[in-house]
C-alpha cells in the first residue's frame, strides 16, 4: 500500500492565523502564524494531518434580487412614513 504524502500547507488551512507586524505606515505579514488546533506557533510552510479547507462561499446578487429589495423598501417607507415612535 502506497502512503500519500500530505501536500497541504498550513497557510491555506482554516485554523491558521497569520501574524502581522506594525511598521511605521503599514502592516507586514510574517512567515509564521498561530495554529488554533495545535495551540502553537507554526511556519506557513508546515504540514499536518489536521488540515481543513477554508470555505469559499460567495453569494451573487442579481438585478432581480435588487428589484425585490427595492419594492420591499418602498412598502416599508409607506408603512412607517408618518409613524411616530
Amino acid at each position: 500500500m502506497v502512503k500519500q504524502k500530505n501536500t497541504h500547507l498550513c497557510k491555506r488551512c482554516r485554523n491558521y492565523n497569520v501574524f502581522y507586524v506594525n511598521y511605521i505606515c503599514n502592516f507586514m505579514k510574517q512567515k509564521v502564524g498561530f495554529c488554533a488546533v495545535q495551540q502553537k506557533i507554526v511556519k506557513e510552510t508546515d504540514q499536518c494531518d489536521l488540515y481543513k479547507y477554508i470555505p469559499h462561499v460567495e453569494k451573487t446578487i442579481t438585478v432581480n434580487h435588487f428589484d425585490f429589495v427595492i419594492e420591499d423598501l418602498k412598502e416599508l417607507i409607506q408603512i412607517f412614513y408618518n409613524y411616530d415612535f
